[in-house]
């Protein structure tokens, strides 16, 4: 074997450089985008498509759903507070003994907003000492809190 035919020999056995980075860099590409065109992900695809354009579908008919329900609901007419005209006592009608407790205001107070929540009762009134506001068990009647609203100082 002469010199140059082991130049050859170890020329031979490197591999080819001769292409591009740039058509190396399409065959990577290409390699990687094989499984998009996999029949098998294409159908994969195909059914999510169906599907969530049938979840789309069915949130939108759930939404006009609910809003013609709302809007085929009858009115519930709603009185203000400030439409009612205060009342000079505070005791509800009914017997004593049958269930409804009586509210002790105090002397001479109109009841000017009235708020119930988290089991309580509070009842803004005015009296001729000012404002106030009770907080009131409404079962059993019983006063928990007095507040007076009194002006602030200048």
């Amino acid at each position: 074997m002469t010199p140059n035919d082991a130049k050859r020999a170890a020329v031979q056995s490197e591999p080819d450089t001769s292409h591009s980075d740039a058509e190396q860099g399409e065959q990577t590409e290409q390699a990687s985008h094989d499984w998009i065109e996999h029949p098998r992900t294409v159908q994969r695809l195909q059914i999510l498509v169906v599907v969530l354009g049938i979840v789309l579908i069915a949130g939108f008919a759930s939404v006009i759903g609910g809003i013609a329900y709302l809007a085929l609901q009858p009115v519930q007419q709603v009185t203000s507070a400030a439409a009612v005209p205060p009342t000079q006592n505070a005791v509800p009608t009914g017997e004593v003994g049958s269930g409804i407790a009586a509210i002790h205001l105090p002397e001479g107070a109109t009841i000017e907003h009235m708020a119930i929540g988290a089991g309580t009762l509070a009842i803004h009134y005015r009296n001729a000492d000012g404002q106030g506001i009770l907080i009131i068990d409404p079962a059993s009647g019983h006063t928990k809190h007095r507040i007076p609203i009194a002006p602030a100082a200048r």
